[in-house]
Formats: structure tokens, C-alpha cells, sequence
């Protein structure tokens, strides 16, 4: 008898080798396999969202906080000073350094006081405050309080109000002289209200320079 020889049956079922398949086949099993990779629970999003807006809100709270401290820091350093408004003469320097001690000397230039007044608010500094003043040093300091902070003296409150402080006490601020200060009276009078310490630049003889000097001490508004 004839052999007969038997051809092996293929296999059809067997995986295709990897080799060979089209990009396209390729990129349909890779997405297959993505979409089975393992997926957070929603819930687990939903917690990863808060920490992150919790996270962003501390960041800028804390921006915040330190804009604000850096500008209370900026207004501490730029005090006023008020001892400019101290006139020359015997027991200035001894007012500067006795009356600012323990408070602003703001509350000593609008005073006005009797010389008796100021003998007793002088004792009450030294034996209450103990304010740092030499018994020599008492009666210079009293005089010169009394002639430039007494009954008279023109300087209602500190800032200065512009619209409303008189010639004389205007006259009182720094590098202003009394020409200048009547100056600003007449404007107000005649062109209206000063609307900011800006304004005074409408006044003839007040520049930029000068505006600068004494802005600090003045204001538009009570």
C-alpha cells in the first residue's frame, strides 16, 4: 500500500505571532489594557480635590497676612515727626526729650496752658512718669511751654486741617512762611475747599519741594 503521508492540521486558533500585526491592531490592544488598569474611586478624587483647594486657600491666606504685616511695618517706620512744630529757643531740647518719654508730641503742641497749668502737668511728669528731667532744667522747660504752647497758641489739632486752620498756625509748618500760609487761606476763600493736600500745588509759591516737606502734617478731612 501507498503511504500516505498526513499533512499536520493547523492550528487556527493559535495567537497570531506579535510580529507583523499593523499599528493600528497594536494601538486597539494597548487601549484595551489601559482600560483595564485599575481607576481611583470616585470618592478618593473627590477628597484629593478638597486637600488641593484647602492647600491653595492656606498659600494665599498666608500671601495675604504677610503683605498686610509688611505694610503695617512700612506705616511704623514712617512716624511723623512732630518736633519740628517746637519753636527755637531756651528749653526746646529739653521739651523734645522730657515730653516724648512717654507720649507723642503731638499731645504737647496743641495745648494750651496757663504757666501755672504747665508747672503742675511738668510735676505730674516728673513725679508720675518720671520723665527724665534735671531739677535745673524744671523752670527753662516750664517758661518755654508757657510762651509757645499757652493760651494763644494757634494750633488747634495735629494733623493740621486745611480747610479750616488759621494763617497762623498754618505758618507754623515747616519752611512755611507767613506769606505762604496767607497764601493758602486766600485760595481756600476765594477758589474753594482744598479737595486733597495735593491741591496746594494751585497755590503760587507752593512746589513740589515744599508740598513734600510738610504733606505729613496736614489733612483735608476731620
Amino acid at each position: 500500500m501507498a503511504r500516505r503521508l498526513i499533512e499536520p492540521r493547523r492550528n487556527t486558533n493559535s495567537k497570531r505571532p506579535e510580529t507583523g500585526q499593523s499599528p493600528v491592531h497594536r494601538a486597539s490592544q494597548e487601549g484595551r489594557l489601559g482600560s483595564d488598569a485599575p481607576r481611583l474611586p470616585r470618592l478618593k478624587w473627590t477628597k484629593c480635590v478638597i486637600c488641593l483647594t484647602v492647600a491653595v486657600a492656606s498659600l494665599v491666606s498666608a500671601a495675604r497676612s504677610t503683605v498686610a504685616n509688611q505694610d503695617a511695618a512700612g506705616t511704623k517706620a514712617e512716624k511723623v515727626d512732630w518736633s519740628v512744630f517746637l519753636p527755637e529757643g531756651s528749653g526746646k531740647a529739653e521739651v523734645a526729650l522730657a515730653c516724648s518719654s512717654c507720649h507723642d508730641l503731638s499731645q504737647v503742641i496743641t495745648q494750651k496752658k496757663s504757666s501755672s497749668n504747665w508747672r503742675t502737668t511738668v510735676q505730674k511728669m516728673i513725679s508720675a512718669y518720671q520723665a527724665p528731667v534735671d531739677k535745673e532744667d524744671v523752670q527753662p522747660l516750664i517758661d518755654y511751654l508757657s510762651k509757645n504752647f499757652g493760651e494763644k497758641n494757634p494750633i488747634e489739632q495735629l494733623p493740621m486741617n486745611l480747610n479750616t486752620s488759621s494763617a497762623e498756625a498754618l505758618a507754623r509748618l515747616p519752611g512755611l512762611t507767613p506769606e505762604l500760609a496767607g497764601a493758602i487761606v486766600e485760595s481756600r476763600e476765594s477758589s474753594g475747599a482744598f479737595g486733597s493736600v495735593g491741591d496746594l500745588l494751585r497755590v503760587k509759591g507752593i512746589g513740589a519741594t515744599t508740598l513734600n516737606r510738610i504733606k505729613a502734617y496736614l489733612k483735608t478731612k476731620d
